[in-house]
């Protein structure tokens, strides 16, 4: 507390030292990841410290109260703390306190899509480290808060190289075992997951769920959000059997820590109901998203942009259980809620919304709307990810499945030749999915030899290892024993 005004008299310093008492046990709850119990120590401790106008106790008590309010996930109350922290400290120039309430509103402005004020504060935050002459910690604190803004923003390759320098940063700040280093690479997982580089994202996101295991022990709250990021990439890989157990683990953690009502329950059971619906379970998958969107409506409400992802993955459920009224309400809805947002909505996501929109119009046989949905899909993903992004396969495969269902399987090759290129890695069950598309519209166009059967013949292997998917492999197998060359008489 270097440079903290000390108090006037032996009758203050016993108030003080009570305050500061309790500013240690909210940090020391900050660390265990007791977080509420920590806040109320944080609120207490303010409190006193403003009955007494001692602005140094007002200043650290605030900068941890906004510290444990973002671990809460309640963006609104830390930046009302950090700011107070910041008027506090800059009253007793404290400049190394300063700069930790900038880089922690950096954090909390960067969390909220649509704020205009993110320069601003980033300039604030660079300018008060700077002040101090430096703080290795605090600028990879500040770099790592750019990425995230980045990956949000779809900057994809900026995000990846402020992460970098996170990583590095506090490797060098803090050491290798360091629960910041584990931060990191949970972003960093993230953003190799929406580049399409889903091994080395896995990869990643196993290591720093290991370290955090480590230093924080296995029933941390942070441990869940790590379980719940390798849920995600293993997701995109196939390995939803390995996925489920971190699934449900992250949901055991968030329930312990919050009870069973908290809406930050909310990413674990999106991690459930991704890992179930991978398995085929498609009805238990629709009940954990069901949850969600009630958890995350009540939280935010109705028409947030949020809720839309929700949405998506609810709609999903229902399309898989054949419900396609139900499915395109739903879908529907979360493309409304996108398209009235005025802020926080990226093309990504209205791209998403209009493949859902498309697939179901598809599947219920409207032809017209669901090449309208689907062409809307592509030009929208295409200008957010690049033409070579895994993700344009599944827009790409839906279009050629359309072009077959409509009796015009010739004009199908193309978009599948293209999906197939895109599907060279990732979920081998999408894969196969492209590959029996492209054999199916081969064999339509008379072109029904060795390639056709080649690609029939690796969608069913993949079909076969996923119990799952029993009705695409046998659609598969008939598709082959229609291919499978004629047999001489005797």
């Amino acid at each position: 507390r270097a440079g903290l005004r000390q108090p006037r008299d032996g009758k203050e310093r016993v108030r003080v030292d009570a305050i500061r008492e309790r500013i240690a046990q909210a940090r020391a709850a900050l660390g265990l990841g007791r977080w509420a119990p920590g806040r109320l120590e944080a609120e207490r401790a303010l409190a006193e410290s403003r009955s007494l106008a001692f602005r140094p106790a007002i200043a650290e008590a605030a900068l941890v109260l906004g510290t444990l309010e973002i671990a809460l996930g309640d963006v609104k109350g830390a930046e009302t703390a950090l700011r107070a922290a910041v008027q506090a400290a800059e009253a007793e120039r404290h400049d190394q306190l300063v700069a930790r309430a900038w880089v922690g509103l950096l954090f909390v402005v960067a969390a909220q899509p649509g704020r205009n004020d993110l320069g601003e504060v980033d300039r604030a935050a660079a300018s008060a480290i700077e002040r101090i002459g430096g703080h290795p910690e605090l600028e990879a604190a500040r770099a790592n808060h750019l990425g995230t803004m980045a990956s949000r923003r779809g900057q994809l390759d900026e995000a990846e190289r402020q992460l970098g320098r996170a990583l590095a940063g506090f490797r060098t700040a803090l050491g290798p075992d360091s629960p910041q280093v584990a931060r990191v690479m949970a972003n960093l997982s993230l953003v190799l997951m929406q580049l399409g580089r889903y091994e080395d994202g896995a990869k990643l996101a196993a290591e720093g769920l290991a370290l955090f295991e480590r230093v924080l022990g296995p029933d941390h709250p942070e441990v869940a959000v790590a379980h719940e990021r390798l849920v995600e990439l293993l997701s995109h890989l196939g390995h939803h059997a390995a996925a489920l157990p971190h699934a449900e683990r992250a949901l055991a953690i968030r329930e312990a820590a919050l009870g069973k009502d908290h809406p930050d329950l909310t990413f674990a059971l999106s991690s459930l109901g991704t890992a179930l619906r991978g398995l085929g379970r498609y009805a238990d998958a629709e009940r954990a998203h069901a949850r969600e969107l009630a958890l995350l409506e009540q939280q935010l409400g109705p028409d947030d942009p949020e809720v839309a992802g929700v949405l998506d993955e609810l709609g999903t459920d229902e399309r898989h259980l054949g419900k396609l009224g139900r499915a395109l309400a739903t879908f529907r809805r979360a493309l409304t809620i996108r398209q009235r947002a005025k802020a926080g909505v990226e093309a990504r996501d209205l791209g998403q919304s209009w493949f859902n929109v498309g697939e179901v119009e598809r599947l219920r046989r409207r032809f017209t709307e669901a090449g309208d949905a689907l062409g809307r899909a592509l030009v929208l993903l295409e200008g957010a990810l690049g033409d070579a992004h895994p993700e344009l396969a599944t827009v790409l495969l839906a279009k050629g499945e359309l072009a077959i269902d409509q009796g015009v399987p010739a004009a199908a090759i193309a978009a599948l030749e293209r999906a197939l290129a895109l599907r060279e890695t990732g979920d081998p069950l999408e894969r196969a999915d492209v590959q029996l598309g492209l054999a199916r519209a081969l064999t339509l166009t008379g072109r029904s030899g060795e390639r056709a059967r080649g690609l029939a013949q690796r969608a069913l292997a993949a079909y076969r290892a996923s119990p799952a998917s029993a009705r695409e492999a046998a659609t598969a197998q008939r598709l082959l024993d229609h291919l499978a060359p004629a047999q001489p008489q005797k």
